[in-house]
């Protein structure tokens, strides 16, 4: 059986994110799902405080952003 990647799913109230546990086969579950947890709430909190850039049209202005110092 082949592994298939995590998926996303919107609905009205909620974004669902779904990570197959093979995944994680051979590690501590709640711990990974921990590390999840923090990393997502740091990402929510700095797109709150706008500290993201994006998205971007091509390559090229991508690239040219990663040369820009940071803010």
């Amino acid at each position: 059986m082949a592994t298939i990647g995590p998926t996303i799913k919107t609905t009205k109230d909620f974004i669902l994110i779904k990570i197959p546990r093979s995944v994680f086969k051979g590690r501590i579950l709640d711990e990974k799902i921990s590390l999840l947890e923090q990393g997502l709430r740091e990402s929510i909190n700095e797109a709150a405080a706008g500290k993201l850039i994006g998205p971007f049209g091509n390559a090229k202005t991508f690239l040219r952003a990663l040369k820009k110092p940071a803010r």
